[in-house]
């Protein structure tokens, strides 16, 4: 029994992707929010502000082929992981940059891996429109917010209201000047 725990963590970690959000109009920014290791069915969250415009996932395997959302925060559902903004589909590749809608932008974003039955065929799981029926296991918040000279914050002993307060206050910053001293305690180094 202990081994069959062991090899579902390793297996889970093994299928952990970073999920990363940026302001930016694509996802070659230094500056972004992430969530390092994000496991299949989990959803993560950078706020309920629905401010970036697009969300990379790192470190995919090529075989995998997965289903890819963004999310938005509404008032039905004001969670950073609520309505879907955008579902797409990719099959080998190491690396996915998710439009979100840079008018709309997002808040939340997940994965799934794609289910393989014999008798379904492509255009079949695609009918199904599996993005659109989403129960995602848990959602996290992003734990680090990176800028392009390099400083990083830890971001997961944030409270709800300075979490938020932080990520709305990086708009266009670049460089930890710009970020506010009452967060320096929470400044990697």
């Amino acid at each position: 029994m202990k081994f069959l725990h062991l090899l579902s963590t390793i297996v889970s970690t093994a299928a952990a992707v970073d999920v990363r959000f940026f302001k930016a109009y694509d996802c070659g920014s230094a500056t972004y929010v992430t969530c390092y290791g994000l496991n299949p069915n989990t959803c993560c969250g950078a706020g309920t502000a629905n401010e970036y415009g697009n969300i990379g996932f790192y470190g995919i395997q090529y075989a995998w082929d997965i289903d890819y959302r963004a999310h938005y925060a509404s008032s039905a559902r004001p969670s950073s992981c609520g309505e879907l903004r955008r579902s797409e589909r990719h099959l080998g590749t190491n690396f996915v940059c998710l439009n979100s809608d840079l008018w709309l932008g997002a808040s939340g974003a997940g994965y799934s891996f794609r289910p393989h039955n014999k008798r379904e065929t492509v255009a079949d799981a695609d009918a199904a429109d599996i993005g659109n029926n989403i129960s995602y296991e848990s959602c996290q918040r992003a734990d680090t917010l990176v800028l392009d000279d390099g400083a990083s914050y830890n971001l997961t002993s944030l409270n709800d209201t300075a979490f938020n307060d932080l990520l709305s206050s990086v708009g266009g910053a670049t460089t930890a000047v710009n970020i506010s001293a009452e967060f320096d305690d929470i400044k990697i180094e």
